[in-house]
């Protein structure tokens, strides 16, 4: 096994060389022969990236992955590219992502498959203080051990930068078996991976840290953020060493209270806020800000609901989840982006618009400077308000199927299944728009596919999303499917 030395080793952002590490190797993914084919790496190195996001539910307040350990495996020994524990909020991810490992001194060639090792998940509900209230641990299936393939693999070139984006669909992911009188909730991981270059639209990543100023640089206004510090999650610890950051044209910049202002306000050792997107440097794979903010992760409130109106230039009422409503004001220069990462405008946050705000969050004031702590509606007080002073918004503009229905597959014919559920049968239909995963869990850990039409099998578990349309059958037209062995909950 081949281990990234580096000086930023949480991130496993490599400097220099490869070192021999552990020894030994992986076996075959489940369902499949064995690893990619092809020449065992070259000299030649490329650069790579990891990043986490999340297609979002809201059956949880927190859901809290600890990953110990990312590798990469292709024809030769695996490339260990994080080796360090490191915890997310996946609940926080719905519109941008956790930059996991950023890695330069890969050797090229071709990988199939990435590993995650997850310690624990926490699923978590808080009380109004954001205190946990409840709290159960998921139940992990192969030790913990995730198997991600990216479909038909992929071929790291020489020089070359790209981006591993994982996105995990927490809702499918977490499922409420019974074992025996009690319910247990298993982590069925259905990750979706794609392979962008530097030149994809990328969703962004948002990073607390503290300021290092380059001095003698091109002149591009580039630094390093240094103790870096993902900004969801409890009780993280900073990253080792620094990570480079370079300026998207035009950045947004903003002070502690969220206003307008320059970057050369900040002084050495100042707490940032960065927003952005990888990209490729002289000195290797870094961060291009976006959005840049004065204040720690503490200061920087990130608030996720939906729109009660449609938003105007001036801002929008967010409707928490189980919470007070808070006023968004819109800070000029706040950046506005949907779930790819693509920049949106304020026309696209519509009525009913899943949102995450960020920015600094205080008490509303009224007209005379007083705090105002509630709002009348005919003269009754109904909730008190805050305002959140925005500078970005991400939007999940995602469409979702009607309904949702799970059961057992009894028929298959022509593109129709024939789905057992509660003991009545139901017809839908399968068609080439239809995104099929399939769950797998073995020896070499547990882990979600591309599906195909042959995939559908008789006996088993598959959990569909509905679309109102159907077919020229009264078939109900299946959006999503995932597919699992009926009994996965009775494995070790």
């Amino acid at each position: 096994m081949k281990r990234a030395t580096s000086i930023l080793t949480a991130w496993g952002v490599a400097t220099a060389l490869l070192l021999s590490g552990c020894g030994g190797g992986s076996g075959p993914a489940s369902g499949e022969d064995g690893p990619a084919g092809g020449e065992p790496p070259s000299a030649g190195t490329g650069s790579l990236a990891v990043t986490l996001g999340d297609d979002p539910t809201q059956q949880y307040d927190e859901i809290l992955l600890t990953v110990t350990e990312i590798s990469l495996q292709g024809s030769d020994a695996p490339i260990i590219l994080l080796d360090d524990s490191i915890t997310v909020d996946l609940l926080q991810l719905d519109s941008a992502t956790e930059l996991l490992a950023l890695v330069d001194e890969v050797p090229v060639g071709d990988y199939n498959r990435l590993f995650l090792q997850v310690e624990r998940i926490d699923l978590n509900t808080l009380d109004d203080q954001g205190n946990v209230a409840t709290s159960e641990q998921a139940r992990v299936l192969a030790n913990g051990r995730v198997n991600l393939n990216p479909r038909g693999g992929f071929t790291l070139g020489e020089d070359q930068s790209l981006i591993v984006q994982l996105d995990m669909d927490a809702r499918r992911s977490f499922q409420l078996t019974q074992t025996g009188a009690a319910g247990q909730v298993l982590f069925r991981p259905v990750v979706f991976v794609d392979v962008l270059t530097v030149d994809d639209v990328q969703r962004l990543s948002f990073l607390s840290g503290n300021l290092r100023l380059l001095g003698g640089t091109e002149g591009d206004g580039a630094f390093e953020l240094c103790d870096v510090e993902p900004v969801s999650g409890r009780e993280v610890q900073p990253r080792e060493g620094c990570l480079r950051v370079s300026l998207a044209d035009d950045p947004s910049i903003f002070d502690a209270e969220a206003e307008p202002t320059e970057l050369g306000t900040f002084t050495d050792g100042d707490s940032l806020i960065v927003g952005g997107r990888v990209a490729s440097g002289n000195s290797g794979l870094q961060l291009q800000a976006a959005m840049i903010q004065a204040g720690d992760r503490d200061s920087f409130t990130r608030l996720g609901g939906t729109l009660e109106e449609a938003a105007t230039d001036e801002g929008f009422r967010l409707l928490r989840d189980d919470a007070d409503a808070v006023e968004v004001v819109l800070q000029p220069g706040a950046i506005l982006f949907d779930h790819t990462g693509a920049a949106v405008e304020v026309d696209a946050l519509a009525a009913g618009t899943r949102v995450r705000a960020m920015g600094v969050l205080s008490e509303l004031e009224a007209a005379n400077g007083e705090v105002d702590a509630a709002v009348e509606d005919e003269g009754e007080v109904v909730r008190a308000l805050e305002v959140l002073r925005a500078t970005a918004v991400g939007a999940d503009l995602r469409e979702t199927g009607s309904s949702t229905v799970t059961g057992i597959i009894d028929g298959v014919s022509n593109g129709t299944v024939q789905l057992l559920v509660d003991g009545d049968g139901l017809c839908i239909g399968i068609t080439d728009d239809t995104r099929i995963t399939v769950f797998e869990s073995g020896g070499d850990g547990s882990g979600s596919r591309e599906g195909e039409l042959a995939d559908l099998e008789l006996g088993l578990e598959m959990e569909a999303d509905l679309s109102e349309d159907t077919d020229a059958e009264g078939c109900s037209l299946a959006t999503d499917v995932v597919l699992q062995p009926a009994d996965l909950a009775d494995e070790v």
